[in-house]
């Protein structure tokens, strides 16, 4: 007689197995992370892009001041997660317009790495650290010319930022974000300046539902040389978690000193997959 696998399971154990297999769609989607994303807003997350998955934010923002504005579309973040509790951070500054200088074109683009550190335990915040350096991409204006631990060359990575969040209830949460950066500059001659900045935020999250969230910041990107006058401002924002792997957000701010831009806003999108 010819052996039969089938022939050799017991009706009910074929039962067990053929319902197993029929859920499996469900037990991976009960194992999908959770996105959360680094935009809109200006504080960094301190969760991490788990390994096998890559995550693209990307978005356009409109900033004016007393006597110029700024258009700025599709920077794009690009998250890459390598191993447990590391990610990779591709970042394109996209297409500027300038018109303080009259000048269009791409910006530069940096490269930067985001590492877990510790779960949340009390008073003691979840916690991420960043590092990243401007890669040189841009031409003209808007050109960085050699590489640099910078805010901005134009680019906006910073060389080191500490990420920590706090789980207040069900529905509210807190971020805060303390860096340590440079802002790189041409002068009227062509000479190329320097000024360190230690930019810093808090953000209060709340999500109004399983799908729709929102948030209120204050942040600030003063320059801590001699001088260095204060860029405070304030935003807000709403989020809408269109799947489990698809976000849409907008978010708008105000400057609430001299330095800083009068307003600014903006709107995107996030899409997680799997490598």
């Amino acid at each position: 007689m010819k052996f039969s696998i089938v022939s050799a399971i017991r009706p009910f154990d074929t039962l067990v197995f053929f319902i197993l297999f029929l859920l499996i769609p469900v037990f991976s989607a009960l194992a999908e992370p959770d996105l959360v994303t680094d935009r809109p807003d200006q504080t960094e997350s301190s969760a991490v892009i788990a390994p096998g998955y890559i995550q693209i934010e990307s978005g356009i923002t409109r900033a004016e001041a007393d006597d110029y504005a700024v258009t700025e579309s599709l920077g794009t973040l690009v998250r890459i997660g390598l191993v447990d509790r590391l990610e990779l951070r591709l970042g394109i500054e996209g297409w500027i317009d300038d018109e303080a200088v009259d000048s269009q074109g791409f910006g530069d683009s940096n490269i930067g790495v985001k590492y877990y550190l510790w779960d949340e335990n009390g008073w003691i915040p979840e916690s991420a650290l960043l590092a990243g350096v401007c890669i040189p991409t841009a031409k003209n204006t808007f050109e960085g010319k050699r590489f640099d631990p910078g805010q901005e060359c134009s680019c906006r990575a910073t060389s080191v930022r500490w990420a920590g969040s706090y789980t207040l209830t069900d529905r509210l949460s807190a971020g805060i974000n303390i860096a340590a950066a440079w802002e790189c500059y041409k002068g009227g001659e062509g000479d190329r300046h320097f000024d360190a900045k230690m930019p810093y935020s808090a953000v209060l999250g709340i999500s109004v539902t399983d799908r729709i969230g929102c948030f209120v910041e204050f942040f600030d990107e003063s320059a801590v040389n001699p001088g260095g006058k204060p860029a405070n401002l304030f935003d807000g924002g709403f989020t809408w978690l269109v799947t489990d792997t698809f976000q849409l957000d907008i978010a708008g701010g105000t400057g609430v000193s001299d330095e800083a831009d009068d307003w600014f806003a903006g709107a995107g999108l996030s899409y997680r997959f799997k490598q």
